[in-house]
């Protein structure tokens, strides 16, 4: 604590001495509002906080919070925020939460990076160079960069969070003109960050230590294409779901493996309330359950919905509330609606999105931003909760790559 009666005793004293200590204790408060913030940043704000690494404490504090919420009720309210230009084919393909509060929205046909603080609401954007050349990110262990997925490019970036400039660190020789090259990433507990090829190209493996990278190919016949998301076992190993097929990359071993088969085909999992991985298929029909896949990574009894969903590719969001939200997506989703679904199999239209959007964030301030592909709009969706004080997810809770994927 700062000596308060000695500073009292000295603040209206003109004195050289009284000016000495004047500054002496600016400056002592200047240090500490400085370490508090960089504190603050690497997320070690208190004993009972942890890194968004530690799956194992991320699960159970995901766990506990939303049986915490599970009594309360909610009802959402819409705005939103004109991100500003027009639109035309799919500009935006992902977004990720930064330790600052800031959603990255990554472009895929746009040359420019969104930045949202969620703490004001206002934006800025960042230049990206070349449109088609992200698709996704992923945070490094000491949360100081967001590296980018390369979609149709061959160059690796990776983005400074402190001052949002973008850097070069290598080009990976595909041979390859495809499109979708890299579309995923993930940063798994080994502290590598993992990108998934949707183009049969391996999986590209990051040690953001020093900014290697290496390419691991499947040696067998097992489908070595993955769906536009990986997700994290509970041996840390990585998961992606495509043509109702669950593979395995293990980060040990190096290798593929096909671990579980569904007849869900194209399906995006996220973590639900109870620690397990929920997914609706996509593309096809609507889906009258939802896919149960075990943190183990082999399949449980599905969920029934009490009514048949369809809806398209959007990328979707867990929320304290035990809900799991999927934003509009205009290939075959369900017109307009931005629903939740429930491990009980309940539905609910939660708002009318005027756009499709193809990716939902969950804030540190409790509400969900739903990013337009083609519109420059960002979709706010708040909570007001009824029953009592809702718990939030713990900030390390919301950056581990359990939730924060892109």
């Amino acid at each position: 604590m700062f000596e308060k009666g000695r500073f009292n005793r000295y603040r209206n004293d003109n004195s050289p001495k009284a000016n000495i200590y004047q500054k002496k204790i600016f400056m002592e408060w200047m240090n500490r509002c400085q370490f508090r913030n960089f504190v603050f940043r690497r997320l070690k704000t208190d004993s009972s906080d942890f890194s968004p690494l530690d799956l194992d404490k991320v699960r159970s504090d995901i766990i506990s919070t939303c049986s915490a919420n599970a009594g309360l009720t909610y009802t959402t309210s819409l705005s939103t925020i004109d991100t500003g230009g027009g639109g035309s084919g799919w500009k935006y393909y992902s977004s990720i939460l930064a330790p600052n509060g800031i959603i990255y929205v990554i472009p895929w046909d746009s040359t420019s990076i969104i930045l949202l603080d969620t703490n004001t609401d206002n934006y800025s954007t960042v230049g990206a160079g070349t449109s088609k050349r992200f698709s996704s990110g992923a945070l490094s262990p000491d949360l100081r960069y967001m590296y980018l997925s390369p979609g149709t490019s061959n160059d690796l970036y990776k983005l400074d969070l402190n001052t949002n400039e973008l850097y070069k660190y290598g080009q990976v020789n595909t041979g390859s003109s495809a499109e979708f090259r890299y579309m995923s990433a993930i940063t798994a507990p080994n502290g590598k960050i993992y990108m998934g090829s949707s183009a049969g190209l391996g999986m590209l493996e990051i040690d953001p230590t020093n900014d290697s990278f290496t390419v691991y190919y499947s040696g067998t016949s097992i489908i070595q294409d993955i769906d536009y998301r990986l997700f994290l076992d509970q041996d840390g190993n990585l998961l992606s779901s495509k043509w109702g097929y669950i593979y395995k990359f293990d980060t040990i071993a190096k290798t593929f493996t096909q671990v579980a088969s569904t007849s869900y085909s194209y399906t995006d999992y996220n973590m639900g309330p109870d620690g397990n991985y929920y997914g609706l298929g996509r593309y096809a029909g609507g889906a009258s359950s939802l896919a149960k896949l075990l943190y183990t990574g082999q399949f449980g009894t599905p969920v029934t919905l009490s009514k048949s969903v369809k809806r398209g590719s959007a990328l979707s969001c867990l929320t304290p509330s035990g809900r799991i939200f999927y934003p509009r997506n205009g290939r075959n989703a369900n017109p307009s609606e931005l629903f939740s679904v429930g491990l009980d199999g309940s539905y609910r239209i939660e708002q009318s999105l005027p756009y499709e959007s193809f990716s939902c964030t969950l804030a540190p301030n409790g509400s969900v931003y739903c990013f337009s592909t083609n519109f420059n709009k960002v979709y706010k969706i708040s909570f007001t909760y009824s029953g009592g004080q809702p718990q939030m997810f713990k900030e390390s809770t919301l950056l581990s790559p359990l939730l924060n994927r892109g």
